[in-house]
């Protein structure tokens, strides 16, 4: 329903028909571009940036996370410490300092209100984090993260890529994963986090070579693998893939697995919306989505 209100009287007419010529459209069509152009300006004004990078405007914005090949993500960090480290470098500018939404700095004494927990939980977290030299917290309550594992702008090109590598994940499927996860079930979130080292920087596949290129040539990871890698138990694999199958982001799954003809051949695949290091990030998507919804489909058929 169109309402139609006279600025002179104030009388309101309900149910207005509206339509655009042409010229209408085209000029309401720049009106909407240059409003998100100042948008985005504004944002990158805020953030101490020249300019947006193509792919923050098609994805959103992202942040880097460094981790070495060979070792386990975070390895003195437990579950819930590097659920919430994730999330709270979602909140950093290009210098590394973690800010609100609104650009002002974050204090100490925001943390339980932005981490959505208890103020035990923060102090926990945050002793753990000074203790390996991760975040930095100033006299004054303003906060700043170590460089050197998490941080915004360009990929460093000084990185030893012979033992580390980084990905990059994007900050607003970040925090709906968090904020849509259930209080209980966040530490289970780095169950996905710690899938790094193993997953295919093109293919976003779990595997034994993410380095490789060629498909073909992948040597696949299952689920029982990986809790083995990372101390779970491989006769715990069941109950590590309820967990990391229950995750859902934008009401498609985080993880999902496709099968090539071979049921011993399904390939563990990440939601690329979430993390994704490769160069086809637009194609990625499209992929992991066709088959998410081929899987739900499946799932009607057989219901």
């Amino acid at each position: 329903m169109k309402l139609l209100v006279d600025s002179e009287t104030g009388e309101v007419t309900e149910n207005i028909a509206s339509w655009r010529t042409e010229k209408q459209q085209e000029a309401w069509q720049n009106i909407k571009d240059y409003k998100k152009k100042q948008e985005e300006k504004e944002y990158a004004k805020m953030m101490g940036i020249k300019g947006m990078n193509p792919e923050y405007k098609e994805f959103g914005p992202f942040l880097f996370l460094v981790f070495s090949k060979v070792e386990e993500l975070f390895p003195n960090l437990n579950n819930k410490s590097i659920s919430m480290l994730i999330m709270l470098s979602s909140f950093l500018d290009y210098n590394n300092n973690l800010i609100k939404t609104s650009g002002q700095p974050m204090l100490r004494k925001d943390l339980a209100r932005i981490l959505d927990t208890s103020e035990s939980s923060v102090s926990r977290f945050v002793n753990a984090l000074k203790s390996e030299k991760i975040l930095v917290v100033n006299n004054d309550g303003t906060m700043k993260i170590n460089d050197e594992r998490i941080y915004r702008g360009h990929i460093k090109t000084n990185l030893n890529r012979t033992s580390y590598t980084t990905t990059r994940i994007y900050i607003n499927s970040c925090r709906e994963l968090y904020y849509s996860c259930d209080k209980k079930n966040r530490s289970k979130l780095s169950y996905v986090y710690r899938l790094l080292p193993w997953i295919n920087l093109e293919h976003n596949v779990l595997c034994w070579n993410p380095d490789e290129e060629d498909l073909e040539k992948l040597e696949l990871m299952s689920i029982g693998d990986y809790a083995e890698e990372i101390g779970f138990g491989r006769e715990n694999s069941t109950k590590l893939s309820k967990e990391l199958f229950s995750f859902k982001l934008y009401n498609k799954p985080v993880i999902l697995l496709v099968y090539s003809g071979d049921i011993k051949k399904a390939s563990v695949l990440i939601n690329p919306s979430l993390l994704y290091s490769g160069s086809n990030v637009g194609g990625m998507r499209v992929f992991f989505n066709a088959q998410a919804d081929k899987e739900e489909e499946k799932k009607k058929i057989n219901y």
